[in-house]
């Protein structure tokens, strides 16, 4: 099984910028966004990333939620789910399995695939690239 993984070497950064980028603003949540429309691979997706991240920042919480008014938030979806001004320049691999992993700005990271199976093996790759195992 092949995965192609975009702007890999941005994972990292991403993480730590929401995430360290939070304490100097005081800010204690980080929202977990899936579409209203997320199939049960995408909610398992997402509340995986909030569980495990929630181990590995325990000052921190991440909740799942279908809209966020926060700064700071990742967006879990497949591309024709996710809002609008992230889809206009995404480059996913086509087959189900992959996914890209980036940070549109300094606040919003993102998670994308064709597929819903592609949600899960990003967000799994994410864990592990920030030290979870």
């Amino acid at each position: 099984m092949s995965i192609r993984i975009y702007k890999i070497a941005s994972i990292y950064f991403m993480c730590m910028l929401l995430i360290f980028g939070a304490c100097h603003k005081s800010e204690q949540s980080i929202d977990i966004v899936i579409s209203e429309k997320a199939d049960n691979i995408e909610k398992l997706a997402a509340n995986e990333l909030s569980k495990y991240l929630g181990n590995i920042y325990t000052a921190f919480e991440f909740p799942v939620v279908t809209e966020s008014i926060k700064k700071k938030k990742i967006y879990i979806g497949q591309k024709d789910k996710l809002p609008a001004q992230l889809r206009s320049s995404l480059s996913i691999p086509l087959n189900n399995e992959g996914f890209s992993i980036f940070h549109s700005d300094a606040e919003t990271g993102v998670i994308t695939s064709s597929g819903s199976i592609g949600l899960l093996f990003g967000v799994y790759e994410l864990l592990e690239k920030i030290g979870y195992s």
